[in-house]
């Protein structure tokens, strides 16, 4: 029996979703429970890193038992409540959640700091109107093969206290969102000049580089795949979002403090 499932989650208590040695992450919650239903083999689709949250991260469950249809109830009464199966369906064929990803999106709440909202609105629409080269907004390892060019779509509204920046594209790199979340915040609180704006999105790093956001603010909103399935539902996806959006808010008041920007520059322009 193979499940797609849906699955949320409040990320800031766990290092991330795939497992790790001596350390808390949530597949290794949903392994605990799976090992007393039997044999089984879980693919995931995003490694969301420590304290990132997931309203629709997208695992696949394959269990030997093809009679037991009660598997996502019953492991919803043994998780630990900050993770929550919200929907699923049943697979008749293999699958590949990767290769079938048409995007993902993102949504990151950040505190409101002072920024001029011309700017982030202008900084997000240039950020989508093209393809650029996110290799200074990446954490990088010696072994990590990437192509830093593509092309990603910002969105941003304000909400009261809050920021939303929306991100969206089929793929992400290692801290690429909230390295662009702070690139975007300094532009608007004038720590960066529109040219070194231009620099950065050609490859070119500053001497003191982009600091990723607080990773609390990070969810996981959305996942489209290039085929529809009739979803069950289990709990109602719209309650789904206000909580996981409350963890995001809650998260983001906490570590208001914990940001770091550019030196702030003398001269504004643009």
């Amino acid at each position: 029996m193979k499940i797609l499932a849906q699955v949320a989650y409040d990320g800031s208590k766990y290092h991330g979703f795939a497992l790790q040695k001596n350390v808390r992450t949530i597949l290794g919650q949903l392994y605990k429970v799976l090992r007393k239903f039997g044999t089984f083999k879980v693919d995931y689709l995003s490694r969301t890193d420590s304290g990132v949250n997931a309203v629709s991260q997208h695992i696949i469950i394959s269990t030997e038992n093809n009679d037991d249809r009660s598997l996502p109830y019953y492991l919803n009464s043994q998780l630990v409540p900050c993770i929550r199966i919200h929907k699923y369906t049943y697979l008749n064929e293999d699958f590949s959640l990767r290769k079938n990803v048409i995007f993902k999106e993102y949504l990151y709440v950040a505190p409101d700091l002072g920024e001029d909202l011309n700017k982030l609105r202008w900084i997000c629409d240039f950020i989508s109107s093209n393809s650029h080269n996110y290799s200074s907004l990446i954490k990088r390892q010696k072994s990590m093969d990437f192509d830093a060019n593509m092309r990603i779509y910002v969105s941003f509204r304000k909400e009261g206290l809050f920021q939303l920046f929306t991100f969206r594209n089929r793929s992400f790199l290692w801290e690429q969102i909230r390295r662009i979340v702070t690139f975007i915040k300094s532009y608007g609180l004038n720590r960066l000049k529109k040219a070194e704006v231009f620099d950065i999105l050609k490859g070119h790093a500053l001497p003191q580089g982009i600091a990723p956001a607080p990773a609390e603010g990070l969810i996981l909103w959305r996942v489209k795949l290039n085929k529809s399935f009739r979803w069950i539902n289990i709990h109602p996806e719209e309650i789904i979002r206000r909580w996981i959006l409350s963890r995001g808010k809650y998260g983001c008041i906490l570590n208001r403090r914990f940001w770091t920007f550019p030196r702030r520059r003398m001269i504004r322009d643009g």
